[in-house]
């Protein structure tokens, strides 16, 4: 029975070893015909022509799967007269895998696509055109084609992102540090996984920044449906700087709405989140209380229009103490909002600043709007020292 056994094994180790040395044949005799026709498929989608400075087929480092890497991707953007520093697309490497059998059959079916190392900037002009206009439909039927998407997974790593949209005033740029999309692209209705961590650089609406430098982890999934043009996001949990939020909303052919909730938020971990680098002994400061946070951004996809966005947040019953500053704020309440909406004047306001310092009872509220030269309006009753809002406001003139 053993030596049966051992028998089995043997044969069992030779066809695995028959297997790759055939599959590594195979790759070495039509490498540069795989490599040709992988980059003749690329251009023949694009307006633009992709630049590489080399190609290479690996197998042995990405078993079970085949993968083509082209090193030093450059792609310019789309506008005429653009030149080779009007970046696009750029990236050390893009890599491709698909099936050894595809190899036997030469029609290569790409699975995933790993981009590495890079940047990827997307612009709006002044007047609305797009610099990521590259596209184009091949003319050949694309069963014809030997190289096919059949892509369930697209991951970026260290791949700054951003885009500009000088037509209505939007600016987002994030790094995508590990982030990866996982699902049957090809379907027209699919559920789209997205898991990874970002740093989100700035988020900046008009001359309003909205969120800057910033940890951000994701592992959450959204439902796309290709042939309504929408995609649903399901109420999901991400964390910002650690912290949790909520987030649902939706994408559809004319608007769009995103919603991001912090119910119950411990205000002792939104200071650390935001002021880590200012507190000198976390062990001696203290903080109790809540905060809450609403931000919901609309906007119309067909139209040129900035996104309305409104925003209500808060800080409950809240104390914070750090000895080594000396300062000590009790029974602090805050409500406030921000608001673009064309039924009211785009501003941040506090309608109500309550708490007690070391000078006694304070109260106030607050209103800043024209941020462009910003004009701040408001009224107080008590003593403060601003020193003790630091923490809370940490803004370099207070």
């Amino acid at each position: 029975m053993k030596h049966k056994a051992l028998k089995i094994l043997k044969w069992t180790l030779i066809s695995f070893i028959g297997l790759f040395t055939l599959i590594s044949l195979l790759i070495f005799f039509n490498k540069d015909k795989i490599c040709r026709a992988a980059i003749d498929e690329f251009n023949s989608h694009l307006k633009v022509p992709v630049q590489i400075s080399e190609v290479d087929l690996t197998f042995w480092s990405t078993f079970p799967s085949v993968s083509i890497d082209f090193k030093n991707v450059f792609i310019r953007d789309s506008y005429p007269n653009s030149s080779n520093s009007d970046t696009l697309l750029s990236a050390e490497e893009l890599s491709c895998s698909f099936n050894p059998i595809d190899i036997w059959n030469k029609e290569y079916q790409v699975k995933s696509i790993t981009l590495s190392n890079g940047s990827l900037k997307l612009k709006v002009n002044e007047t609305g055109v797009n610099n990521y206009d590259i596209y184009k439909s091949s003319s050949s039927d694309s069963d014809d084609q030997p190289f096919n998407l059949q892509l369930n997974s697209i991951l970026f790593s260290k791949v700054r992102f951003s885009y500009e949209n000088n037509q209505n005033k939007q600016l987002y740029q994030t790094t995508l540090r590990n982030f990866e999309l996982k699902g049957d692209f090809n379907q027209t209705n699919y559920k789209l996984d997205l898991d990874g961590k970002l740093l989100l650089n700035d988020l900046k609406s008009g001359n309003v920044s909205l969120i800057n430098n910033k940890e951000l982890s994701i592992d959450c999934f959204v439902n796309v449906d290709r042939a309504e043009n929408k995609i649903l996001i399901p109420q999901s949990i991400i964390k910002i700087s650690g912290m949790p939020f909520s987030v649902s909303g939706d994408i559809l052919k004319n608007n769009y709405q995103l919603s991001v909730k912090a119910n119950n938020l411990k205000f002792k971990q939104l200071i650390e989140s935001f002021n880590h680098q200012i507190i000198d002994d976390v062990s001696k400061f203290k903080a109790n209380g809540e905060v809450f946070f609403d931000l919901l951004i609309k906007g119309d996809t067909v139209k040129a229009n900035a996104p309305e966005i409104l925003c209500d947040f808060g800080i409950k019953n809240a104390s914070l103490i750090d000895p080594l500053k000396k300062t000590n704020i009790s029974n602090l309440n805050i409500v406030g909002n921000y608001s673009n909406s064309n039924k009211k004047r785009e501003g941040l306001y506090f309608d109500k600043i309550k708490c007690n310092t070391q000078s006694g009872p304070f109260q106030a509220s607050l209103s800043v709007t024209k941020f462009n030269s910003p004009h701040v309006v408001g009224k107080a009753r008590g003593k403060i020292n601003l020193k003790s809002f630091s923490y809370i406001v940490p803004f370099d003139f207070i």
